[in-house]
C-alpha cells in the first residue's frame, strides 16, 4: 500500500482528521485506516499506543509539522493526520 497516494486521495475526498487530540479521540474509537505522524510529534507514543489497541497502522512522515501540513493543502502545522 503506497500510503502518501493514499492519503492525497484521502485529502482531496475530505477523509482525514487532523490535529494531535482528534487523532488520539478517533483512535481511541477504534476508527480509521491509517495515521501519519511527523517527526517532532509531541505524542507519538500515546498514538502508537491506541493505535496498536485498534490494530491500526502507524506511519512517519519524513519531516517536521509544517511539511506534513503542507502536504495536506495546509498553510499550518499538523503533527497527525488520521485517514477514515
Amino acid at each position: 500500500m503506497d500510503w502518501k497516494r493514499e492519503l492525497q486521495t484521502a485529502v482531496k475526498a475530505k477523509g482525514v482528521v487532523l490535529g494531535l487530540d482528534r487523532t488520539v479521540k478517533m483512535l481511541k474509537a477504534s476508527k480509521g485506516r491509517f495515521v501519519v505522524v511527523s517527526r517532532d510529534c509531541p505524542e507519538t507514543e500515546a498514538i502508537n499506543y491506541y493505535a496498536g489497541l485498534a490494530k491500526i497502522k502507524v506511519y512517519e512522515f519524513d519531516g517536521v509539522g509544517f511539511d506534513l501540513g503542507a502536504t495536506v493543502k495546509k498553510t499550518f502545522s499538523v503533527s497527525a493526520v488520521l485517514v477514515k
